[in-house]
């Protein structure tokens, strides 16, 4: 991506950026990361291409931005839900949670997210990381569990958000619990 600083940009450029964003995320949750064009994202956004590239060199540098801000704000909510309570299952339990209520409350954030993973393996990477530290404090083995259940709960997310699956959060984390448990 091309180094260009939000702070010097004009309210027009912002929104202007913003909008290029905007159209981004939609696109890769809608239709996959392969649909976000340079093209895509500027009808989506009613910007031409030329200012396209005032901020952006390519559509992969837009996605980037897209998987970074979402990586970032799945961190915030994870730290969030954890406070001072120590590593374990049950924290562990409440992070499962969160992401599959994400697909009940908010489909299209959790479609946005289950893209993104298909296409980087920075969520999905986090995500495992984040399991394995939890079950550690558990006493357990994080090995082949860690990985498994970050792809099955990506997996199950994404099927809750298009709507394939029951919206019953605490059965899929009561299904997702058992299996790191033995």
């Amino acid at each position: 991506m091309l180094d260009r600083k939000p702070e010097p940009l004009t309210p027009k450029a912002r929104r202007t950026r913003a909008a290029l964003v905007e159209a981004t995320r939609q696109i890769v949750g809608e239709e996959g990361v392969p649909a976000a064009t340079v093209q895509t994202i500027c009808a989506r956004a009613g910007i031409g291409r030329t200012s396209y590239y005032n901020y952006f060199d390519d559509a992969p540098a837009a996605v980037a931005e897209v998987a970074e801000t979402a990586g970032q704000e799945i961190r915030t909510a994870f730290d969030a839900l954890h406070g001072d309570r120590p590593r374990g299952l049950d924290r562990l339990e409440t992070c499962l949670t969160m992401l599959l209520s994400i697909a009940r409350d908010d489909p299209a954030h959790a479609l946005l997210l289950t893209a993104l993973a298909q296409s980087d393996d920075t969520l999905p990477d986090m995500l495992s990381a984040e399991i394995a530290a939890e079950l550690i404090g558990a006493g357990l083995s994080p090995d082949p569990a860690a990985p498994f259940m970050a792809t099955a709960t990506l997996a199950l997310t994404r099927r809750l958000a298009e709507g394939k699956l029951s919206a019953d959060v605490p059965s899929c984390t009561r299904m997702l619990m058992a299996a790191c448990r033995g």
